[in-house]
C-alpha cells in the first residue's frame, strides 16, 4: 500500500516540529503531495504543521509562525495512532520514485511516499490551481478565511516581508537571490506610478511582518494602511483577493498563485511565471520606469473581477 506524506523539515516528530520553514515554503510539499493524490488516487497523512521556532519570539514579530491552529483535517488525511504507525514503520521513498512504484504491479510492501522543499516551486503545480486552492480551502479554519470578502477592487496591495530577510542589496536581488529585502524607495515608486493611473487617492493596503517605523515611508503616503487578518494565513488568503499585487517572498507569491492576481516584482524576482495563461499579468519594474498598458488593462480586468465579487458578498 502507498501512502503519501508531506515531510515539513527535517525535524518532524510526528505531533510538532523544530525550526521548519515559513508558511510559503511548507505549502510547496503539500501542494504536490494533493496534486499526486488527485491523479494517483493514493491516501494522504496528515502533515505536521505545528513548530516551535524561536526567531520570531526574539523579533517580536506579529507572527509567530507556530501554524498550530491553522488547519483542521477534514477527514480525508490519515492522522493521530494510525499516523504514528505509518511514519514510524512504512518504508520511505521520495517523490521521485512514486510513478515507479505505481509500475510496479506485483509491489505489495508498505510505503510512505514523502514530499519534500521547494523542487521548482510552482512549476509541477502550475496547471493544478483550482485542485490546490480547493484543498487548502477545505483545511484552513473559517477564522482564517475573514479576508476573502474583503473589498480590494480598485486598489493597490503591498506585501513587505522584512523580519529575518536580509539587508537590501541590488546586485544579488537582480541575480534571483532570496530572502533579501526589497527597498522601501522602489515600493513607493512603484506605488505612484500605479497611481498614476488609478488616480492619486486609489487605497493601498500593507501587508508585513515590519513595524510601522521600518514602514514609515510607504505608510505617510495619502490613503495608505496596514491590514492583518489575524493569522499569516488569513493575509495570504486575503491578498490573492486583491487587484495587483507588490510580490516581496515566495509568501506573496502563493497569494499572486492561489487568486491570478497581477504581480509586481522588483527586477530579478520574477523567477517563474505563475499564470502563464494570462500574458501580461506579472511583470518586473524598473525604477521610474512606466508599465506597459497590457498590464494595467489587466489591474482593471481584475479590479472589476473584485468588484462583482464584493457586491455578491454584500447581496
Amino acid at each position: 500500500m502507498i501512502h503519501l506524506y508531506a515531510l515539513l523539515s527535517n525535524r518532524d516528530f510526528i505531533a510538532f516540529r523544530l525550526f521548519g520553514p515559513g508558511l510559503g515554503n511548507i505549502l510547496f510539499p503539500w501542494a504536490r503531495m494533493v496534486v499526486a493524490a488527485n491523479k494517483y488516487c493514493c491516501p494522504m497523512v496528515w502533515p505536521t504543521w505545528p513548530q516551535l521556532k524561536i526567531g520570531p519570539l526574539i523579533r517580536g514579530e506579529l507572527d509567530l509562525r507556530f501554524y498550530n491552529n491553522l488547519f483542521w483535517n477534514p477527514g480525508n488525511y490519515i492522522d493521530g495512532l494510525r499516523k504514528a504507525k505509518i511514519l514510524l514503520t512504512y518504508k520511505k521513498v521520495k517523490e521521485k520514485d512514486l510513478l515507479g512504484l505505481l509500475n510496479t504491479l506485483s509491489f505489495s510492501e508498505n510505503v510512505l511516499v514523502t514530499f519534500e522543499g521547494m523542487s521548482d516551486m510552482f512549476l509541477p503545480i502550475r496547471g493544478y490551481r483550482s485542485i490546490v486552492l480547493k484543498e487548502l480551502l477545505r483545511i484552513v479554519k473559517p477564522q482564517h478565511t475573514s479576508g476573502l470578502s474583503f473589498d480590494f477592487s480598485y486598489s493597490i496591495t503591498v506585501h513587505v516581508r522584512l523580519g529575518d530577510f536580509k539587508p537590501f542589496n541590488d546586485n544579488l536581488l537582480r541575480k534571483g537571490s532570496f530572502n533579501i529585502r526589497l527597498p522601501m524607495e522602489w515600493i513607493v515608486d512603484t506605488v505612484n506610478q500605479l497611481r498614476s493611473f488609478l488616480g492619486s487617492c486609489c487605497p493601498v493596503w500593507v501587508f508585513s511582518d515590519g513595524k510601522d517605523g521600518e514602514l514609515r515611508d510607504l505608510l505617510r503616503l495619502p490613503n495608505t494602511f496596514r491590514l492583518h487578518f489575524g493569522s499569516a494565513l488569513a493575509d495570504m488568503l486575503a491578498m490573492s483577493k486583491s487587484s495587483v499585487l507588490v510580490v516581496s517572498s515566495t509568501f506573496s507569491m502563493w497569494s499572486a498563485f492561489l487568486g491570478s492576481v497581477p504581480s509586481i516584482y522588483y527586477p530579478g524576482q520574477l523567477r517563474q511565471k505563475l499564470i502563464p495563461e494570462r500574458l501580461g499579468w506579472e511583470v518586473e519594474h524598473e525604477w521610474g520606469e512606466p508599465f506597459a498598458s497590457e498590464f494595467l488593462e489587466a489591474v482593471i480586468m481584475k479590479s472589476r473581477s473584485c468588484s462583482r465579487e464584493a457586491d455578491y458578498e454584500e447581496g
